[in-house]
């Protein structure tokens, strides 16, 4: 496709002629990237237009910038438009819509889930954490701590029940919650 192309003309009266074209095809790229729940066309300087993949590829109403904000979970494709050629990116799948991060609080780990014996919490040196709690299902708390430093902190819990529980940690820049099963 792309390369110089000749071609030679005969014209009236004896006189050749020659017809020189360059030609440079410029593909159009369907890729997309994803960033939480929005996905970017890469392709720049084009029209877009967003489908539902889940719906048959049915038009998104009014998504048709360079990236789109899924509303919903589901899978979405983007048709890439430039210069009278058309083409569909891969549908990507988004499954966090309505799911808020949560702020890193500096616990990093809580483990084993399922325990038996102890609990283990393990801190990094991003952030303290200000307050912690262990509450059973019923709201009760049987553990609580304030001001835990960075390392390895281990909750004896071998008498209580089997049961659900939720870590819950505060720091100043957010909160954290993690289940566990005993």
């Amino acid at each position: 496709m792309t390369g110089t192309y000749n071609r030679y003309v005969s014209l009236l009266g004896g006189c050749d002629s020659l017809i020189k074209l360059n030609l440079y095809v410029v593909p159009l790229s369907k890729a997309v990237t994803q960033s939480g729940i929005t996905i970017t066309a890469t392709q720049t300087a084009a029209t877009y237009q967003w489908v539902d993949c889940n719906n048959g590829f049915a038009s998104i109403a009014g998504a048709t910038a360079q990236s789109y904000t899924a509303t919903a979970n589901g899978s979405y494709a983007v048709v890439v438009s430039q210069n009278g050629c058309s083409d569909t990116s891969v549908c990507t799948a988004i499954t966090s819509v309505g799911i808020a991060a949560l702020a890193n609080t500096g616990l990093n780990h809580v483990y084993p889930n399922p325990f038996t014996e102890e609990i283990v919490l393990s801190i990094n040196d991003f952030e303290p954490i200000a307050s912690l709690k262990i509450y059973n299902m019923l709201g009760n708390v049987l553990w609580t701590s304030e001001n835990l430093t960075t390392g390895v902190h281990k909750i004896p819990a071998a008498t209580w029940p089997a049961g659900v529980y939720f870590v819950y940690a505060e720091s100043a820049v957010g909160r954290s919650v993690f289940k566990l099963v005993k």
